[in-house]
């Protein structure tokens, strides 16, 4: 399933490890993930550090909320596809439940949303290890989902 890389207390947990534990905020990371994944495939070129400024532009126009005020230019700087991206995958998320009597789609919060930012934020920063310009975090993304695809649920991994 999702991993970070290794940190956290002595026996090699943080408080943001709750995140994955939590099978439907692991969803939200998995979902949060997916256009980078998808973008490191046709793009090489893609770098942890651009990886990075998608996760942080996502978190802040989370943060901001749907109320901002949007000055020309701002919204969408060059560059920031991959962020608009992370941005979209945010609000189109959706949690399916394995329980039939419940509504069975139901949409994440703005703290959700942040908690899992800031989870992912971290583990890109822990894995680029201060080398923006390589490509350690985007790799080992690429990786995992094409394990999860070989793995046999590829509709699944991104909700239409």
């Amino acid at each position: 399933m999702l991993r970070g890389p290794a940190g956290g207390n002595a026996a090699g947990q943080t408080s943001e490890d709750d995140v994955l534990r939590d099978e439907r905020l692991a969803w939200l990371v998995l979902q949060l993930e997916a256009p980078v994944a998808a973008f490191a495939g046709p793009d090489p070129s893609l770098t942890d550090g651009r990886a990075l400024s998608a996760f942080e532009y996502a978190r802040e126009k989370v943060d901001k909320g749907k109320g901002l005020i949007i000055i020309p230019g701002e919204s969408r700087r060059p560059g920031n596809e991959l962020g608009e991206a992370v941005y979209d995958a945010a609000e189109k998320a959706r949690w399916e439940s394995a329980a039939v009597l419940t509504s069975g789609r139901e949409s994440y919060g703005r703290d959700e949303k942040l908690r899992c930012l800031d989870r992912v934020l971290r583990t890109v920063r822990l894995m680029a290890r201060g080398r923006p310009e390589g490509r350690a975090y985007v790799s080992d993304l690429a990786a995992r989902f094409a394990r999860l695809r070989e793995a046999g649920r590829p509709g699944r991994l991104i909700p239409g």
